[in-house]
Order: structure tokens, then sequence, then C-alpha cells
């Protein structure tokens, strides 16, 4: 999950001609992904539901961390309009907000 996450955040700061930016871009790409997981898992197990083992809340958060990776794929890349550190708060605010695929 954390390398889709990771890919998603990269496909949309985009990357740059000059080797070293690019880089940078794929670091900050990993470190957020681990965060948002990270984030998520914490959130999972703090709201556990009534019968559920910790287990399968951990794998769940996982697989809606993917639907979420996934759909910001089909959206197009903003890396003209903003910088990759704010696109990476508004992505970690998205994977934040989603509690259930409905909420797509």
């Amino acid at each position: 999950s954390r390398i889709n996450v990771a890919a998603s955040i990269l496909y949309h700061i985009g990357s740059n001609e000059e080797k070293s930016t690019n880089h940078e871009r794929v670091l900050l790409s990993w470190r957020a992904s681990l965060q948002i997981m990270e984030t998520g898992i914490r959130e999972a197990l703090l709201n556990l539901k009534p019968g559920l083992q910790r287990k399968e809340a951990c794998i769940e958060r996982c697989r809606l961390s993917n639907i979420i990776s996934a759909f910001l794929l089909d959206f197009p890349t903003l890396s003209a309009i903003a910088s990759p550190n704010s696109i990476v708060d508004e992505i970690a605010f998205i994977y934040k907000s989603i509690r259930a695929p409905k909420d797509l």
C-alpha cells in the first residue's frame, strides 16, 4: 500500500529533468507515504469497530489506501500549479479525510 501511496504522490508532484531534483521528489514521496500510512493505521486502530480484530482493521486501511491511490491517479498532475510540498499536504489531507470507499 505504501508503494501505491508514494506512486500517487510522485505522479502529482511530477518529475524534473534534473536528476538531483527527481531524487529529492522520490524521497519526499517516500517519506510522505510513510507518514500517511502510519497516520492511517493509527486512526484505524483508534477507531476499531466492535468485533473487528486489529489485524483486520489494518488490512482494511491498507485496502482503502490502495483505493484512494488509484482514485488519485485518475486526476491530472498538479505539478504545474503548485509546489511539491503543498501537493503532498493536500494529498495527505485527502488520505486522512477518506474513511471508507463510499467517501470517494
